[in-house]
């Protein structure tokens, strides 16, 4: 087979390079990463002879220069310089770091601010509805960071799907440790029965029924006519005003912490409030059924119907995560009314995400520099 590789001149820096390619674009690939190449010989000799305060000095200038990496910052310097100067030496202080630079990366994902885990915590919400709301928002945060790092390599596509899928995958450890945590210790978030827990009236001649029976009569009333509702927004309707009325008449009855919590009941956290109102307009048979119409019209009557059924299912997910916001929040009232202990993780909301957070950063080197 005949050789059809030719010779092409090539600038890397200030260095020239004569390499046999097939192609241009394959003679510029080779002549970088033997560059690179010759570049971390050097920076690593430099290091070996160099005096021990000296090395000190390197290893901080390496982990300083790799962090910036993380952010995209020699990438962005050179583009503003028209040089590729700084990445290369960011590159080779990786090199020289070798196999620390994985827990410095997974360390500084860590510590690094996290807007999604502070989103995530402000938007509160139920179990699901913080599940929707911290898995798409930890995904855009790992699309960003993902995004940033791959820039150097040319890959800021690949990161940016890396990091958002390690993201996405991250956020479920720490709820997933929670729960298995609890499991051992046999705790269930459901509220222990009991005592007067399933009654459905104040006894008679109970003249001062306490907040446990006051709250437990509103919960099991709500509860009795949500069961015969289709609407997955029956209970939080129902107990919002009834706990509500209870607040305004009868407030005096109950602890600081505990009108705290009625007061989650009844005026809801932001992601409890935005899966409401997202889920009723979604469940608009109006709105679905012209979207599907539409679709059905361009010559697709099957797309049409999956369109209306797919609006009418995500705004039902989105009703039942706004309904799982206040239970919980019933939940933590009627434990604190029947004085029996908050059902508690292993791990914070803060824990959680630098949990999360530590696995992205693990998939992206993973993919990235592997």
């Amino acid at each position: 087979m005949a050789d059809d590789t030719r010779e092409f001149e090539v600038f890397v820096g200030d260095r020239k390079y004569k390499v046999d390619a097939a192609n241009m674009n394959q003679a510029v690939r080779d002549a970088q990463a033997y560059h690179q190449e010759q570049l971390n010989q050097r920076r690593q000799t430099e290091y070996d002879e160099a005096p021990l305060w000296s090395k000190g000095l390197k290893t901080a200038g390496d982990v300083a220069l790799n962090t910036s990496s993380m952010f995209g910052a020699p990438y962005l310097i050179d583009k503003a310089l028209g040089t590729e100067n700084v990445q290369q030496e960011a590159a080779a202080s990786r090199a020289r770091l070798g196999r620390a630079a994985i827990p410095l990366d997974i360390a500084t994902a860590v510590a690094a601010p996290s807007p999604a885990a502070w989103a995530t915590k402000a938007m509160a919400g139920g179990p699901l509805a913080r599940g929707i709301f911290g898995t798409t928002l930890s995904g855009l945060e790992g699309a960003m960071y993902g995004g940033l790092q791959g820039l150097s390599s040319e890959q800021g596509g690949e990161g940016a799907a890396i990091g958002a899928a390690s993201g996405m995958l991250g956020h479920q450890l720490g709820p997933a440790v929670n729960k298995m945590v609890n499991m051992a210790k046999g705790a269930s978030p459901v509220v222990p029965s009991g005592g007067r827990a399933g009654i459905m009236q104040i006894p008679p001649g109970i003249m001062n029924p306490s907040p446990a029976d006051k709250v437990n009569v509103l919960h099991n009333l709500a509860v009795s006519k949500a069961s015969s509702s289709d609407n997955p927004l029956a209970y939080q309707e129902d107990i919002k005003k009834s706990i509500g009325n209870l607040y305004r008449t009868d407030r005096k009855s109950f602890t600081p912490e505990q009108k705290e919590m009625m007061t989650r009941v009844v005026g809801e956290d932001p992601a409890t409030k935005a899966s409401r109102v997202a889920g009723n307009y979604l469940s608009n048979k109006w709105l679905a059924g012209g979207a599907g119409g539409a679709v059905w019209a361009s010559g697709n009557p099957l797309a049409g119907l999956l369109t209306s059924g797919t609006f009418l299912g995500a705004g039902r997910i989105l009703k039942e995560a706004s309904a799982g916001g206040t239970e919980e929040a019933m939940r933590e009232l009627r434990r604190s009314v029947m004085k029996r202990p908050p059902y508690r993780g292993l791990l914070s909301s803060d824990s959680s995400s630098r949990i999360g957070r530590g696995a992205r950063q693990y998939g992206l080197d993973d993919y990235l520099y592997e």
